[in-house]
């Protein structure tokens, strides 16, 4: 019983942590400059999956990938948003796709120190 306490502790320490660490990022990512990407894939995807109870679920994805270049060099990025977003339906998975259609231009946020590092949204944290 104590291990399972423990071991949930941990869980939820780990969930905490990574929640901190995506808010900041998408902090620092609002001073981030801006270069002009493209999209070059854009697709909704479901797949079954389980969840923490082992109950069949149907998961959605909005599978976005874009292009950009920075300095000369070609960079490729699929992060749309630092924040979490849960897509709990496939109508949620197509809209984010339709904002997002193949060939769309949009701008693409940086990090000047490593743009490898990218993302197509940012905004203030609730």
């Amino acid at each position: 019983m104590l291990i399972g306490l423990i071991g949930l502790l941990i869980v939820l320490a780990l969930i905490g942590g990574m929640a901190a660490f995506s808010k900041a990022r998408n902090k620092a990512a609002l001073d981030w400059p801006t270069v002009e990407g493209e999209i070059v894939h854009s697709e909704a995807t479901s797949k079954w999956s389980t969840d923490s109870q082992g109950h069949a679920v149907m998961r959605y994805k909005a599978d976005i990938h874009f292009r950009y270049t920075v300095d000369g060099k070609t960079y490729d990025g699929k992060r749309i948003t630092f924040l979490s977003a849960i897509i709990d339906t496939a109508a949620k998975a197509q809209a984010l796709c339709d904002r997002y259609p193949l060939g769309a231009r949009p701008p693409v946020y940086y990090n000047p120190k490593k743009p490898e590092d990218s993302v197509l949204e940012r905004r203030e944290a609730k």
